[in-house]
């Protein structure tokens, strides 16, 4: 099993979490709230 760091496994989760966002809201302002708290946690956990 080869090791992935944690910067790695952060990004490859936003990542999946912004195409799932894509797909499941419906509307504008709904995706935009949602990537805008992806994209906070991504930055929180980048910085700790």
């Amino acid at each position: 099993m080869r090791e992935v760091s944690e910067k790695q496994l952060s990004k490859d989760a936003l990542e999946r979490f912004m195409y799932t966002i894509g797909v499941v809201c419906p509307n504008g302002r709904e995706k935009g709230v949602a990537i805008t708290n992806a994209e906070t946690a991504y930055l929180w956990v980048k910085e700790s």
